[in-house]
């Protein structure tokens, strides 16, 4: 049987924390299945614990993904790099997601969106 292939996406600590219980009895069962991860937002420290692949670069930025808190803290994100990351991060979705056979989608809308975007299972 071919290995069944699932893209985590995720978009900040708490909902990599959520991907991370899911994919903990994954990697304890006997069976085939390949993982990797694409955290939005923060460095997806849990996949990097799990040994799980993460696709793409990663950043902290200054505002930790809480732009609502206080949204001139978005300038400081752009100021770091925030397009280019966000940039980087959305071709590798785009072109690595057609190797996976579901996409397991953690966050909001945004998330959510890059998600649909694929046009994979989710």
């Amino acid at each position: 049987m071919n290995n069944q292939r699932i893209l985590f996406l995720s978009n900040g600590h708490g909902e990599d924390t959520c991907n991370g219980e899911i994919i903990k009895p994954l990697l304890s069962l006997d069976i085939n299945v390949e993982m990797a991860a694409v955290p939005i937002v923060g460095e997806g420290n849990i996949y990097k614990e799990l040994g799980v692949t993460i696709l793409t670069p990663t950043r902290t930025l200054p505002s930790g993904g809480f732009l609502y808190m206080n949204p001139l803290v978005f300038l400081q994100d752009i100021a770091s790099g925030l397009i280019g990351l966000l940039g980087k991060q959305l071709k590798i979705i785009w072109k690595q997601a057609k190797d996976y056979d579901i996409l397991m989608v953690t966050g909001d809308i945004v998330v959510a969106a890059i998600a649909y975007f694929t046009k994979n299972p989710i």
